[in-house]
């Protein structure tokens, strides 16, 4: 796994195990992609094929990053498709 085992990831792991959609954010998109892979496929590997899985690349020191994070989740681009993960936007 490239991403470390923060809280935050931790948490997003959490949520997709319980069939909860999520948008997770990092620093680099590589990051973020990877991110996404790693649980789109805990959905499926779960039984969780109504789980949808986003990211953006988002410095949390930014304000116009957080803005466009939250735009990103509001407008409901983490639920693109039917089952399995939204694209990645960098």
């Amino acid at each position: 796994m490239l991403l470390p085992p923060g809280v935050g990831r931790a948490l997003a792991e959490e949520f997709v195990r319980a069939g909860d959609s999520v948008v997770v954010c990092s620093r680099g998109p590589e990051r973020v992609a990877t991110a996404v892979e790693e649980l789109a496929e805990l959905a499926r590997s779960s039984g969780r094929s109504g789980v949808k899985v986003a990211g953006l690349p988002c410095n949390v020191a930014r304000p116009a990053d957080v803005a466009a994070l939250a735009d990103f989740a509001a407008e409901g681009e983490c639920c693109a498709g039917a089952g399995g993960s939204a694209p990645v936007k960098s």
